[in-house]
C-alpha cells in the first residue's frame, strides 16, 4: 500500500467514525415536509386545471378537454412524479402490495442514504420549485381570481410553495455537502 492509500482508508475511517449526526432528525423530517408540499402543490395543479374543464357535470366523456390548461396540468403530474422520486418511487405500489412483497414501507432516513442521494433528492426539489412557479404563473393567468381562505390570491400561495420548496432542496444539497467532509477538532 502507497501512502495515498492508508491516507485514504484513514480518511473514510474517521469520516464514519467522528460523523456529526446532529441535523439528522431535522433532515428527516424535512423530508417529511417536501413531500407534504410536493402532494399540496400538485393536488392544487391538477385539480386546478381539470376543473377549467369540467363545467356542471362529473362525467369526464362531457368535459371540454380542448381546453385544458396543459402547462398546469403537466406541472402537477411534473410534481407528483418529484414526489414520488425523492421516496424512491416506493408508494407507487399499494401498502397492501408492499407488505405481501416484504418491501420497505417508510423512506430511508438521510443517515441511510449516500450525500449523492441526498443531492439528487435536493435537486428534485428544486426542479420542483420550477414547476410549482409554473403552476403559479398560470393561476395568475386563468384563475387569477381563486383566493385562499384568508384572502390571499392563490398564485402566491403556490409561489410560496415553491419558495419552501427551493429552500429545502438547497438544505439538503448543504446537508449532502457537509456529510463528505471532515470536521477537525
Amino acid at each position: 500500500m502507497d501512502d495515498d492509500m492508508l491516507e485514504q482508508m484513514a480518511l473514510s475511517s474517521s469520516a464514519q467514525h467522528f460523523r456529526d449526526d446532529s441535523g439528522e432528525e431535522t433532515a428527516d423530517n424535512m423530508l417529511l415536509f417536501a413531500d407534504i408540499l410536493l402532494y399540496m402543490a400538485a393536488g392544487s395543479c391538477i385539480i386546478l386545471a381539470l376543473s377549467q374543464i369540467w363545467g356542471d357535470s362529473i362525467d369526464p366523456r362531457t368535459w371540454s378537454w380542448g381546453q385544458i390548461d396543459v402547462l398546469m396540468l403537466v406541472a402537477g403530474i411534473g410534481l407528483w412524479l418529484c414526489s414520488q422520486a425523492i421516496n424512491n418511487f416506493r408508494r407507487i405500489l399499494p401498502t397492501w402490495l408492499r407488505i405481501l412483497l416484504k418491501l420497505p414501507m417508510a423512506p430511508k432516513s438521510i443517515a441511510e442514504q449516500s450525500s449523492e442521494s441526498v443531492k439528487r433528492r435536493g435537486r428534485i426539489l428544486l426542479l420542483a420549485a420550477g414547476l410549482a412557479v409554473v403552476g403559479g404563473w398560470r393561476v395568475n393567468i386563468g384563475a387569477s381570481e381563486l383566493a385562499g381562505r384568508i384572502g390571499v390570491p392563490f398564485w402566491t400561495v403556490l409561489v410560496g410553495l415553491a419558495i419552501l420548496l427551493a429552500l429545502t432542496g438547497l438544505r439538503w444539497i448543504q446537508m449532502a455537502d457537509q456529510e463528505s467532509t471532515v470536521k477537525v477538532f
